[in-house]
């Protein structure tokens, strides 16, 4: 396996929240795979057809939290394509006979342009405990919300697949990957030609991440209200169980104007609470005002402060 821009790039695909990054230290763990985390922005930054300012993409690249811990390095002579591609290189450097595994958690669509015989890896959880984890880590502030996160990953899936041959994808399913680990893992050993390896359930011992729990699984079905739940089908519906999901049973509820109202503001006084606690006012609002005002070097200087308090929330 010498050759990283090719059939030797396996990207694990999937919301955010959905297990991507337990199911990355999996991997992570096979001799014959290198997983060195997750790499949103290689395509956060470019359109499908490969269009990007150079310098705005240098620009946003260096403010990315991800890419500033990756310890990846921007050759600023090449263009954007190249940039990734070098990244590539990089990456791929005293790891050739590896697999190499990138988490990625949207914008699908844009990989086979530059990586056409990639492989995929296809993690998918239930929307309604996505929804939930992601109230809880502060990015929206109702579940009605939430479930953006999922939709955007599996709308990007559903564009991706068409382009795809079966034998370069395999699905898994967040609840059957903790209920039967060694099941699932064997599956995408065989996915990638490889052996099973035993120690690919032994990540608890270099990580912060335990061994599978089966209570991670439905957690909807105990946490949730009513409402919620009715708030998430009503949204998805008949696309939850195109997912393969079992619908609740209960009514969906669309929500009025005057309710979409109520819950756009809600979502929004949610995130400036979350974001004025967690950063205090001169950084969260400091931000937006540069930003808005593009006051390009300060607002980095801003953002970098940002990117190392979130370094201390990170599991």
């Amino acid at each position: 396996m010498n050759n990283h821009t090719n059939k030797n790039i396996v990207f694990l695909s999937g919301s955010l929240r959905s297990g991507t990054t337990v199911l990355g230290l999996m991997c992570a763990h096979h001799k014959n795979i290198y997983a060195p985390g997750e790499f949103d922005f290689f395509f956060d930054y470019i359109t499908e057809h490969g269009s990007a300012d150079k310098k705005e993409f240098i620009e946003k690249l260096e403010k990315d939290r991800v890419f500033q811990e990756s310890g990846l390095v921007i050759n600023k002579h090449l263009m954007p394509d190249e940039i990734i591609k070098d990244f590539i290189r990089q990456l791929s450097m005293n790891n050739e006979d590896q697999y190499l595994l990138l988490n990625i958690h949207r914008n699908y669509e844009k990989i086979p342009r530059l990586f056409p015989n990639a492989k995929y890896i296809h993690l998918l959880r239930d929307p309604r405990d996505v929804a939930k984890s992601a109230v809880g880590m502060g990015w929206c502030g109702n579940v009605y919300y939430g479930v953006d996160y999922w939709l955007q990953s599996e709308y990007s899936w559903d564009i991706l697949i068409q382009k795809l041959n079966k034998e370069n994808f395999i699905e898994i399913k967040f609840e059957e990957l903790i209920e039967e680990p060694l099941h699932e893992l064997s599956r995408i050993c065989h996915f990638l030609r490889l052996d099973i390896d035993e120690n690919m359930l032994n990540y608890p011992q270099n990580s912060t991440y335990s061994l599978p729990d089966k209570n991670l699984v439905n957690q909807w079905k105990r946490k949730q209200q009513k409402y919620e739940i009715q708030l998430i089908e009503g949204r998805l519906g008949k696309y939850l169980e195109n997912k393969g999901y079992t619908l609740s049973g209960y009514k969906f509820h669309k929500p009025t104007k005057i309710e979409k109202l109520r819950l756009s503001i809600q979502n929004k006084l949610y995130q400036y609470k979350f974001g004025l606690n967690r950063y205090g006012a001169s950084l969260f609002l400091g931000e937006k005002l540069t930003r808005h005002l593009k006051l390009k070097k300060l607002n980095l200087k801003i953002c970098n402060k940002i990117n190392k308090i979130d370094l201390k929330y990170l599991k």
